[in-house]
């Protein structure tokens, strides 16, 4: 989804009125926003499958943001949690890291905390990290985010791109405020799934619209990938290092 070319201002309900009628005189205005800054506690989500083995796989999701964030937020919340029920009840040769990370709205801070806590698995013993961000499967174009490595870009292509429809984004188009470009640039192997919609970051991102096929698809197009990193050589070099 490409998007406009227009200046945007988020504000209070209350200045709503006077915005609009200073947009519709068609004249230059300087708007100073006023507000009060206060200090809060907000928690990561951690959750260890440790089989005791030398690979991992980490699935991430964004777990917080404005107003009900349905749309948003609960498609990869809902991913999150059905990749962990997987990752429980099946004999997968491989540990597994969930990270539920606060503070996506307040520069990735649950993510920074993360990173700073030295509980991440080291980059060479991870074959998959699995970034679940914003409006997937909500009816809007999808694009999958990978970190700049030849043999993950094909197996994206094949599971992802192809089955689901979503577009391809390689490693250099990545925003540097998101998650998933965190952990690009400490040597990880990442694959990123993102999409916009125009209700994100508004009070309408309420009564979900998620495409319950879609969904479906997207769900099995991730098993496919995991499974497919599983058996690379990459991943089985990596554990041996």
């Amino acid at each position: 989804q490409t998007a406009l070319p227009l200046p945007a201002l988020i504000a209070s309900e209350s200045d709503a009125e006077k915005l609009l009628e200073l947009a519709s005189g068609n004249s230059d205005v300087r708007v100073v926003l006023d507000g009060t800054s206060r200090d809060g506690t907000a928690h990561n989500i951690l959750g260890w499958l440790d089989r005791g083995l030398d690979r991992w796989i980490i699935v991430s999701t964004p777990v917080s943001g404005w107003f009900e964030v349905s749309n948003e937020r609960g498609p990869g919340i809902a991913l999150w949690l059905e990749l962990a029920r997987w990752a429980a009840d099946e004999n997968i040769e491989a540990n597994f890291l969930f990270a539920g990370l606060s503070g996506h709205e307040l520069g990735k801070m649950g993510m920074d905390a993360l990173v700073d806590s030295a509980r991440l698995p080291p980059p060479p013993a991870v074959c998959l990290w699995l970034h679940l961000g914003s409006g997937i499967a909500v009816q809007t174009p999808l694009l999958a985010a990978v970190s700049s490595a030849t043999a993950l870009e094909e197996a994206t292509r094949s599971a992802l791109v192809g089955p689901t429809g979503m577009s391809y984004w390689p490693e250099q188009k990545m925003p540097k405020g998101s998650e998933q470009y965190v952990a690009m640039q400490l040597g990880y192997p990442v694959v990123g799934l993102f999409g916009a919609d125009p209700a994100i970051h508004t009070r309408l991102d309420q009564a979900p619209r998620i495409d319950q096929a879609e969904y479906r698809r997207v769900f099995t197009a991730l098993l496919q990938l995991i499974r497919h990193q599983l058996v690379s050589p990459d991943c089985n070099q990596g554990a041996n290092r």
